[in-house]
C-alpha cells in the first residue's frame, strides 16, 4: 500500500471547515477532488505521527489509482487541504477538514 500522502506530524485541530461522509464503494469528493471509497474491515493503518494502529480501516483513492489505507485519526492531503478521518461506522467513513492553505 502507498501510504505517502498520509502525513506525518500532527496538525492542532482550531476550525472544523467541511465534514464529508464517503460510502464504501463509491466516489465522492473533497476540494472537488474525485475520491474512491473502498473496502472497508480491520486492517493495520499509520497515523500522523507514525505510529501504526490496528483497527477499522477503509480503503481512500485521491485523484489516482494509489489506494491508501485509512482509519481514525489518519490524515491525508487533498488539494491544499489537511482532511482527518473522525470515524468509520458501517459502510461510511467520516472525515473532517482540518486545515487548509486555500
Amino acid at each position: 500500500m502507498d501510504n505517502k500522502n498520509i502525513k506525518n506530524q500532527t496538525n492542532k485541530v482550531e476550525n472544523v471547515s467541511q465534514t464529508v461522509i464517503l460510502t464504501s464503494g463509491t466516489m465522492g469528493e473533497l476540494n472537488s477532488q474525485r475520491v474512491g471509497c473502498d473496502d472497508i474491515g480491520t486492517d493495520n493503518y499509520v497515523l500522523p505521527n507514525g505510529e501504526t494502529k490496528k483497527g477499522l480501516t477503509a480503503m481512500l483513492s485521491v485523484g489516482s489509482n494509489n489506494w491508501l489505507t485509512v482509519g481514525v485519526g489518519s490524515e491525508l492531503e487533498v488539494d491544499g487541504s489537511t482532511w482527518r478521518v473522525v470515524k468509520i461506522k458501517g459502510e461510511d467513513v467520516h472525515l473532517e477538514e482540518i486545515s487548509s492553505t486555500k
